[in-house]
């Protein structure tokens, strides 16, 4: 993704006012209220998005809200600054914990890396991770409708695993390590090229969406193809996977 695309994408295509508190999302941040150390006194939330974590801390810490979204920061309470994750406008070690929830997986190549770096810097302690738990990129792909590039729905591009997180903070000890979240199926690989390619059934979403190219920038809203081929092959998946919490996190100390 190059940057006007993602500017246009996050400041004007992705619809803020969908991304609500619901039960799963009351739930992870249920979780992770629960497990910040005692001594934590200050708070950064990078990616923080519409404030949907810490606009649910109130009065208990001092916390600041970081996005590279104007749109999304207009709906953020309290102290916030808009900023771009590979180079935050924070001062180093400027708070006890830092939180980044569900941000790294949108990260392409050595961005992943500057970010986990400036996650380090401002940290003065703690480091709270939480991403799509093993997530199958290709089960939640699309089709553009104008050039046919296909490309993950939520703009994912990268999956991680709890021993992946853990080789990116290995300077770090782990504190905890959780998953919460709607349970989810991951896809068995021939059976979702099958579902895709011979029954030109995509991701599916509970709602119409209107989705951004980040090949050619067409707007478009997929078509869903539900057919004998896509059931068939969504219920021998069925059978044969099982499902699992949607979100990992783990939350980092650093070593003495």
């Amino acid at each position: 993704m190059n940057n006007d695309f993602e500017k246009q994408y996050y400041e004007d295509d992705f619809n803020w006012d969908n991304l609500k508190v619901n039960r799963w999302i009351r739930e992870k941040i249920s979780v992770i209220k629960s497990i910040i150390p005692e001594n934590v006194k200050t708070i950064a939330d990078v990616g923080c998005g519409n404030g949907i974590i810490i606009n649910s801390f109130g009065d208990r810490y001092n916390v600041i809200g970081v996005d590279r979204s104007k749109t999304a920061l207009t709906e953020v309470s309290g102290l916030k600054v808009n900023g771009d994750i590979i180079n935050l406008p924070l001062k180093s070690y400027c708070s006890d914990l830092v939180i980044s929830s569900e941000v790294l997986e949108h990260l392409p190549g050595e961005n992943l890396f500057k970010a986990i770096d400036e996650l380090k810097r401002i940290s003065r302690k703690y480091i709270l991770i939480t991403v799509p738990n093993g997530e199958y990129l290709k089960k939640n792909y699309i089709e553009c409708s104008n050039c046919h590039h296909e490309f993950n729905a939520s703009m994912h591009l990268n999956s991680f695993t709890e021993s992946k997180l853990r080789n990116h903070f290995s300077e770090y000890d782990v504190v905890m390590t959780f998953t919460c979240g709607k349970p989810v199926r991951q896809y068995i690989p021939i059976l979702l090229k099958v579902r895709q390619k011979l029954g030109k059934s995509w991701g599916r979403f509970t709602q119409e969406r209107r989705f951004m190219c980040p090949e050619c920038g067409v707007r478009f809203i997929p078509t869903r193809n539900v057919n004998v081929i896509s059931r068939l092959c969504d219920g021998i998946n069925h059978i044969f996977t099982t499902a699992r919490p949607y979100w990992l996190g783990i939350l980092f100390t650093k070593k003495s």
